[in-house]
């Protein structure tokens, strides 16, 4: 997952990879836009760079 950081940075999100896991500290108020950036990035980022989510 530490291959991954600079890719989110890149996308405008800052998302900390946690071993196996994505760590998201989301603002206690976000809009709809916010939160829908934030999801495409996660998704897209882990599709292109983590074999395994492809299968999902």
């Amino acid at each position: 997952m530490g291959r991954t950081m600079p890719s989110f940075v890149e996308s405008g999100v800052w998302v900390l990879p946690f071993g196996k896991l994505v760590y998201v500290t989301s603002a206690y108020v976000m809009s709809e836009a916010d939160l829908a950036i934030l999801t495409k990035s996660i998704m897209k980022v882990l599709v292109t760079s983590v074999p395994e989510v492809r299968t999902w």
